[in-house]
């Protein structure tokens, strides 16, 4: 298996030099590492140009870390995330990343209103059919996960990219394994449904409480789900069956990255250590 660092990285590069970053993914036996970027100021931006991101990549190639995926923030509503999903396509190229995956309507809701999703299908469609094509001409493959109050849901999510394939031939899946608690579902279902299609895997775990239990959202940090409320949790603490969804992956000869989502409040290190370890357990038994 090989194990990528998704959230965090980005943080790691504004406090060590590329050499701790690099000892630091060894340690844990990361292959790999997934870049993120969440805005519209590329200034802003840890990595705000194309000379940059090159000397970064070549960096951490040469120590045999890759560049799995770089993700970007993008709300098809908000028109000036547009043009900066398009920018971070070219810095993700320059990195030497072959998928490029963002995010849609991103907002974590109940699943939508049929009609509402209906009136907002054929412009994120055509939004994310021009970010597609502008990847296309830098021959990168865009990336999907079932996320958001719209675009989420075994049958959302397939209305949606279904249409996409039609139009681009450089598409894909991110097999998320939490987004789609958010739609009242299972992460199994999501993977079963696209297996042939998933490109990059993002590992995470979420904590439950039934609505029961808490009438009100425990606290900050928690987000409401169609049955209670969720907090993301260490990877193996939660309520994702990571069995079934390992198993899935396994069957099918899935073999790039899984690249670990972190956003529990534990220590990073202890996530990543855990996350991995049982993983690999889990991979080995199924």
């Amino acid at each position: 298996m090989k194990f990528a660092m998704y959230y965090g990285f980005v943080e790691l590069l504004r406090e060590k030099s590329i050499p701790e970053v690099i000892a630091y993914l060894k340690s844990f036996g990361l292959d790999g590492v997934e870049f993120i970027f969440s805005g519209t100021d590329p200034s802003k931006d840890l990595i705000g140009n194309l000379h940059t991101a090159q000397k970064l990549g070549e960096a951490l190639k040469k120590e045999g870390i890759d560049v799995c995926c770089y993700s970007a923030y993008c709300d098809v509503y908000d028109k000036d995330e547009i043009p900066a999903a398009l920018t971070r396509i070219e810095i993700a190229k320059a990195l030497g990343s072959p998928f490029f995956h963002h995010t849609l309507i991103p907002q974590l809701h109940f699943p939508s209103d049929p009609k509402d999703f209906e009136q907002r299908l054929p412009y994120t469609l055509d939004v994310a059919e021009r970010i597609a094509n502008h990847a296309q001409k830098h021959g990168m493959t865009v990336l999907y996960e079932e996320q958001g109050r719209y675009i989420n849901g075994v049958e959302n999510f397939g209305i949606f990219f279904n249409e996409m394939k039609q139009r681009c031939q450089n598409v894909g899946v991110c097999a998320d394994f939490g987004n789609i608690l958010y739609a009242g579902e299972k992460p199994e279902d999501f993977i079963a449904a696209y297996i042939d299609d998933v490109k990059h895997v993002h590992i995470k775990d979420y904590r439950f409480c039934s609505k029961e239990q808490f009438p009100t959202m425990p606290a900050n940090g928690w987000g409401e789900v169609p049955d209670g409320w969720v907090e993301h949790s260490v990877v193996g603490d939660g309520i994702i069956d990571l069995e079934k969804c390992l198993e899935l992956l396994k069957k099918s000869g899935y073999d790039g990255y899984y690249s670990l989502e972190m956003c529990h409040k534990e220590p990073i290190d202890y996530g990543i250590e855990m996350a991995t370890t049982r993983v690999k357990e889990i991979y080995e038994r199924v």
